[in-house]
């Protein structure tokens, strides 16, 4: 079998406060966790659908909201 290497650009790793690692999409300001290890059956599909979501949002957490004077 060949093993290929993809860059999945808005997938994190970020470990927790007992140092565990957890796999999470980061987009627009927002993070999904996944939890399914990479290259498990499925992961792929998770990281698709937890980037849809995110990608739904247009604004991100911390932009600045315009205000239109009376």
């Amino acid at each position: 079998m060949i093993d290929v290497e993809v860059d999945l650009r808005y997938l994190s790793e970020e470990p927790d406060r007992h140092g565990n690692v957890r796999l999470y999409v980061r987009r627009n300001g927002r993070r999904i966790r996944l939890r399914i290890a990479v290259g498990a059956d499925g992961f792929l599909d998770a990281y698709r659908v937890a980037l849809e979501s995110l990608s739904d949002l247009r604004r991100p957490v911390d932009a600045p909201v315009k205000k239109i004077a009376p």
